[in-house]
């Protein structure tokens, strides 16, 4: 199979070494891009102070006219959010169920969670993993925000499923400028 249609999630975990776990991508899944922009002076007025705002609330109500400008309503950036993706993956059974249904999701279960101590603090938070999407998108620093799988798919004898569609949020671990696009798109 083409790795175009694949994704591919890459990670250290502890006890395991290097994991990388491969899934077909599923129909539905986006990357999103989010800026901020807001109208920073929405709730002003001219010479805005608060016995002034609420007498041209009053004359506002009684006469139909605002004091309201055009710059009250001018937007500004105010940040991006770093990107996020929703992504289905699908996992099949070829010949080995449990290695080819069951460990990947335990892999991406165990990608998103931290390794806490059992009675101290100071457990490791999940770090980040590396997120390439159909050969063309890699994120060198994504997180699992959630993970979501079928429970009831098909199930060989000794109780290991077939087949899989599992659902998973992700997102950068920080936001990307316009010069970090050329490298995410390859």
């Amino acid at each position: 199979m083409s790795g175009y249609i694949k994704v591919y999630f890459e990670k250290e975990i502890q006890g395991f070494g290097p994991v990388t776990v491969v899934g077909y991508i599923g129909e539905g899944a986006t990357m999103s891009l989010t800026s901020h922009w807001n109208p920073p002076f929405l709730n002003d007025s001219v010479g805005d102070a608060t016995a002034l705002n609420k007498a041209a609330d009053i004359a506002q109500a009684s006469t139909g006219l605002t004091s309201k400008a055009e710059w009250n309503t001018i937007l500004n950036w105010e940040g991006i959010e770093p990107l996020a993706f929703s992504l289905p993956v699908y996992f099949k059974a070829h010949s080995d169920a449990k290695k080819q249904v069951e460990d990947p999701i335990k892999f991406l279960e165990m990608m998103a969670t931290p390794s806490l101590n059992e009675a101290s603090p100071l457990g490791d938070v999940p770090e980040t993993l590396i997120l390439d999407v159909g050969r063309r998108i890699k994120i060198t620093n994504a997180v699992i925000q959630d993970v979501q799988s079928e429970l009831d798919s098909p199930r060989t004898r000794d109780g290991y499923r077939t087949e899989n569609m599992v659902t998973l949020q992700l997102q950068a671990k920080q936001m990307a400028s316009q010069s970090d696009l050329s490298s995410i798109h390859i």
